[in-house]
């Protein structure tokens, strides 16, 4: 069953604040999906929890715990939020 995707008529759009967030390398960040942007990363890894460890081009390279296993994603910063 597909998983709809849908935003409240005040959050509609992008934030251009959220496009051009800065990160470390070290930094803990939470992957959430932004849904008026085009998907680039798996839904079931959306409220995961990772670490910076590098950078792509405008993207960042999170590493995520699924499991046993550690995996790396290359994610826009539109899809990412700082934790404290």
């Amino acid at each position: 069953m597909a998983v709809r995707r849908k935003k409240r008529v005040k959050d509609k759009g992008i934030r251009l604040s959220k496009l051009f967030q800065h990160f470390e390398l070290g930094e803990k960040v939470a992957l959430k999906t932004e849904k008026a942007a085009k998907r680039n990363f798996p839904t079931r890894y959306s409220g995961k929890i990772g670490v910076v460890i590098g950078k792509k081009g405008s993207s960042y390279i999170v590493k995520v715990k699924d499991g046993r296993a550690f995996k790396e994603f290359a994610v826009k910063p539109l899809s990412l939020k700082k934790l404290s």
